[in-house]
């Protein structure tokens, strides 16, 4: 397999700087081949120009995509594996990959593409403020100190998040752990998208019986390591307060503390500050030590630290916070603390260090499971899984995450995908909508551009009709399964009897209302109605909008069901969504009707071939005969044509990267 790796290096070597070397020798020393396109941001901030050079690029970067592209026509790579694209690199090689049919894959090392300053952490506290598409309190709070760079972090956060660069054109996102997994899935990226696969410590280290990791008891060792940068969003200066509360214990600090120079200056005489140290003496400290303390208030990726102390069965005394306690469980390998207590930092030291039996049995269970979840053919094994999964779709057509469809986008998932996308939709306390591409929708897009932007707006759009998988084939995507809105209504009430939903009904008529409750109450037992309103055939006042709004929220509904008619539904939904606190909002259209046994639903092998558009044409009445002759057809034909035609005189064209 020959593998693109595309990385952007920092202006100073770090812990991702390691991993990522790590990674590519392990490639390589498993037989494939890897080709690096790489950028350095050394020297930026010592020149202006270089300065200005990485606040435009971080946005978009022509000349990078330009030469990126020249290097996958030269290499011809099966996969690229993303690490790092600010400043240099930039978003804009993301849409390459897509336009050359090479799938992506991207390690997410920190929180950079949902926060600007990649740490979730300001002022050296943890900081969720710029989740949700708030990238502008990042200036606002003058995050990085410095305007000028606070508002390039911001703009480029928001205008990849806008542009929908990653969402749209990386096929698997690599997460470090179960919590920075969570993180991702809560701010819109498909939960199906996101793999965990954790950092790892070299093979060759970890399998020479006498390599530097040879096991000494923690009896003798007569110092507390901690290995680390000493910067703010660490939790360094708790630990010198536990050191001054513990003068018989000798305290070593490795690492550079050039930002927080003052706790050297005034740290207790049982610390010592030793600097930045090259690997063979870290290795050497972490050996002596009787145990490691990692101290952070901040979020981490996965720590070398935290590993290098387990392979020397080192227990680890560890902040619990983020994804650390995955890694570090508490009373097995090591003890966590509470950030920022340096009184209950030093009762974990001193409960330790006066324990050496159960040091030495942390350290055992620490190294166990180094050598087990953490070694380098695990997480190969892992990686190859992750490879074959993406280029084996890339093969047969499938997306990454959403399918652009010219100006519109559509979920490329599997019915269980979507239900299980709606579920976390349920979980996670926000605003979500849903939407259902079939034929009228399809009719509208050319001729309503507002209703494209509320299409757009919704977090799931679901390949409902003939003419939308259609398209897709057209412009290179092989969705899953057709997921009609009627259908996958009544897999939701299905799940609804195991899980507890509450559902609200809005639109219709009051007796198909009724109906409807009534008949899935009987085919669902157990499934629980909030409430159902009937809205006049006109739009609402401001003071009825806001008391339908109550009613809504007061009766506790977690989806609400809206059946107003194509494009009336999905506006009203779109407007809707920041205005109505519930976790979900539909708009499925004649599905009430068909479950009230209002109208009748096509039967299920015409729907299976694809027919159900001329059942509705023949069953519907005169006035639906006219709309889908008139209307629905000949706006569907005509998007296909067009589609057809620039296809094969624009073969590499997508939806947001055209003109940028």
């Amino acid at each position: 397999m020959k593998i693109c790796l595309a990385h952007n290096e920092y202006g100073k070597f770090s812990g991702e700087e390691a991993a990522v070397a790590r990674q590519i020798e392990l490639l390589k020393a498993n037989g494939h081949e890897v080709v690096t396109f790489k950028r350095t941001s050394a020297g930026l901030e010592r020149r202006l120009f270089g300065m200005v050079r990485a606040f435009f690029s971080g946005i978009y970067n022509p000349f990078s995509r330009r030469e990126f592209g020249r290097f996958l026509d030269e290499h011809k790579p099966d996969i690229v594996h993303v690490h790092n694209v600010f400043p240099l690199i930039s978003p804009s090689i993301l849409p390459e990959c897509r336009q050359h049919g090479i799938p992506v894959v991207m390690t997410l090392h920190n929180f950079r593409l949902i926060c600007p300053n990649a740490l979730l952490s300001r002022n050296g506290n943890v900081c969720h403020e710029c989740l949700g598409g708030h990238e502008w309190k990042g200036v606002a709070n003058n995050c990085e100190q410095n305007f000028f760079k606070s508002l390039g972090y911001a703009l480029r956060t928001a205008v990849a998040r806008k542009k929908r660069y990653f969402l749209d054109n990386v096929d698997v996102f690599i997460c470090l752990t179960e919590f920075q997994r969570a993180i991702f899935a809560r701010e819109g990226f498909p939960q199906d998208h996101l793999v965990v696969i954790p950092n790892f410590i070299n093979a060759p280290s970890l399998d020479a019986q006498t390599s530097v990791y040879s096991l000494q008891s923690t009896a003798n060792s007569p110092y507390v390591l901690y290995a680390g940068r000493v910067s703010p969003e660490k939790d360094v200066d708790a630990l010198v307060e536990a050191a001054r509360k513990l003068p018989d214990v000798v305290f070593k600090i490795a690492g550079s503390h050039w930002r927080m120079p003052e706790l050297a200056a005034n740290a207790p005489r049982n610390m010592e500050f030793l600097g930045e140290l090259p690997a063979e003496k870290l290795t050497g400290l972490y050996a002596g030590a009787r145990m490691v303390v990692f101290a952070t208030r901040c979020y981490e990726g996965f720590p070398a630290v935290l590993l290098e102390a387990m392979v020397h069965a080192r227990p680890v005394i560890c902040a619990r916070t983020g994804g650390l306690p995955e890694i570090v469980e508490d009373s097995v390998n090591g003890l966590l603390y509470e950030p920022s207590n340096a009184g209950d930092l030093a009762g974990k030291i001193r409960t330790l260090w006066q324990d050496d039996s159960r040091c030495s049995e942390m350290g055992r269970k620490g190294r166990e499971k180094a050598l087990k979840q953490y070694s380098a053919q695990t997480h190969f094994d892992l990686l190859q899984d992750v490879y074959s999964g993406v280029i084996l779709k890339a093969k047969h057509g499938a997306t990454a995450g959403r399918a652009c469809l010219g100006k519109f986008h559509v979920d490329g998932l599997t019915m269980k995908e979507a239900l299980s996308r709606l579920d976390s939709y349920v979980k996670d306390g926000r605003t979500h909508s849903v939407f259902f591409c079939e034929g009228s929708i399809l009719s509208n897009i050319a001729r309503d551009a507002a209703f494209v932007s509320a299409l757009e707006s919704a977090d799931m759009v679901l390949p409902d009709g003939v003419g939308t998988m259609l398209l897709g084939r057209i412009h290179g995507y092989r969705f899953p399964e057709r997921i009609q809105g009627p259908r996958f209504m009544l897999e939701v009430f299905r799940e609804s009897q195991s899980n507890g939903y509450r559902h609200f009904f809005y639109g219709s008529t009051p007796e198909v209302l009724k109906q409807l409750a009534e008949n899935l109450q009987k085919k669902f037992s157990g499934c629980r109605i909030a409430g159902s309103y009937s809205p006049p055939f006109r739009d609402l006042t401001g003071e009825e909008a806001a008391q339908v709004a109550g009613i809504i929220e007061k009766s506790g509904a977690d989806i609400l069901w809206v059946a107003l008619g194509s494009p009336r539904q999905e506006k009203w939904v779109a407007m809707q969504a920041g205005k109505i606190k519930v976790p979900v909002l539909l708009a499925v259209g004649a599905a009430f009707d068909f479950h009230a046994g209002h109208r009748p639903w096509a039967p299920e092998w015409i729907r299976a071939v694809g027919m159900e558009w001329v059942f509705r044409m023949l069953t519907g009445g005169g006035r639906t005969f006219a709309r889908n002759l008139f209307r629905v057809l000949p706006g569907v034909s005509w998007l296909l044509m067009r589609a057809f035609f620039k296809a094969r005189t624009n073969p590499a064209g997508s939806c947001h990267d055209q003109g940028s």
